[in-house]
């Protein structure tokens, strides 16, 4: 299994739209590809109780993590047309993303 972490920082005025082409469009079709597995959306805690906690404060207001059976099943989906129109979506109210690309070596609950 591998995992694809994005995080995204919104367009000034656009968390909204952000938050509804990653959930509405992006993440429902994802979904339904082949080789998927589960996806969850964070947003970051509260500023002020990081704070406190003497903890960064992240500059994104979301992180996708997506799971795949293989890192060829998840190439595969971002080369589909399904997934430059879904994407693109996001894309446009997105100031800035950043990802990584991960193997699992262990998980629970899954």
């Amino acid at each position: 299994m591998i995992t694809l972490h994005l995080q995204f920082v919104p367009k000034h005025g656009k968390e909204k739209e952000l938050k509804a082409a990653i959930i509405d469009k992006w993440m429902d079709a994802m979904a339904k590809q082949p080789g998927f597995i589960t996806a969850i959306m964070l947003t970051p805690y509260k500023e002020e109780e990081l704070k406190k906690l003497n903890v960064p404060v992240p500059k994104h207001s979301f992180e996708v993590i997506s799971v795949w059976k293989s890192e060829e099943e998840r190439a595969a989906w971002a080369a589909r047309p399904i997934h430059k129109e879904v994407f693109t979506q996001v894309l446009d109210v997105t100031e800035t993303r950043i990802g990584s690309l991960q193997n699992v070596l262990h998980s629970w609950n899954l």
